[in-house]
């Protein structure tokens, strides 16, 4: 189980029924009962803070397009997850949240982007 991988969970609080989830935390934190999650959902909504879309691809796995639910990471038991699904596009890493903004990247004179 790696960062970027889709694994099928059940079981925790928004995975009581299997559903597809990104792997976010750090692959050194692999030793750990737990794994943090963020599940995925194939009702799509345009809200790119705290939704980023996984597209259906030979490798992610996934038969439709997925938002991964950015507001509802969680730790599982590692024995919740079922399957690997796929892996994530760019290696896992821009789907584990909203790509910073201009602004954000580069700061500014009026302090962070999201003050």
């Amino acid at each position: 189980m790696r960062r970027g991988e889709l694994w099928t969970v059940a079981g925790g609080v928004y995975a009581t029924n299997p559903r597809p989830a990104l792997i976010v935390q750090d692959d050194p934190f692999d030793r750990t009962d737990s794994v943090t999650v963020a599940p995925l959902t194939s009702t799509l909504t345009d809200a790119p803070l705290l939704r980023h879309r996984i597209e259906a691809t030979d490798s992610s796995g996934l038969r439709n397009d997925n938002d991964v639910m950015i507001d509802k990471i969680t730790p599982v038991r590692r024995s919740n997850l079922q399957q690997r699904v796929g892996r994530a596009d760019r290696d896992g890493r821009s789907a584990a949240g909203p790509r910073p903004t201009p602004r954000a990247r580069a700061g500014s004179a009026k302090g962070p982007a999201w003050g």
